[in-house]
């Protein structure tokens, strides 16, 4: 494996996945399963439909190499403005 694939992983795992699979709760529990695995959701779900079935997808990163952001407990990143 190359630097560049082995930057891919951690502990074995991609530090980025994107699940996909039907409007299903299988969906919701692969989305679950993953989360107890300590990923984390990036972005926001998305769903489409080809046509005969309902297709959804979520982007997941491995907590460990997203950036904690500093917030004044306001909820908003340090330093920017709410209005």
């Amino acid at each position: 494996m190359t630097n560049e694939a082995n930057e891919a992983h951690i502990d074995g795992r991609l530090r980025y996945r994107l699940l996909t699979g039907g409007d299903t709760s299988e969906f919701c529990e692969k989305v679950s399963q993953a989360l107890a695995d300590g990923y984390v959701l990036s972005g926001s779900p998305a769903i489409t439909h080809d046509g005969e079935k309902t297709i959804t997808a979520q982007a997941v990163v491995l907590a460990s190499v997203v950036t904690p952001v500093s917030t004044d407990g306001d909820g908003f990143p340090t330093g920017s403005s709410t209005t």
